[in-house]
């Protein structure tokens, strides 16, 4: 899908150079910088719920 973009200038810069040291295409460098952000935003929340579920399993368990 077709998408405008503005980065600012250094992130312009930064993109064009890992696209150039990868030998990949911007777009390619966009897309798995999503991917990871999105992977890692997902392991980070489950492991926050992890967090609360021990800490609070007493609590929880009363509630059940």
């Amino acid at each position: 899908m077709p998408r405008t973009i503005r980065f600012e200038p250094e992130t312009e810069q930064a993109l064009k150079q890992v696209a150039r040291d990868e030998n990949i295409s911007e777009n390619a460098v966009i897309n798995r910088a999503v991917r990871e952000y999105v992977h890692k935003r997902t392991a980070l929340r489950d492991e926050l719920i992890r967090q609360i579920v021990t800490e609070d399993k007493p609590l929880l368990d009363r509630l059940a």
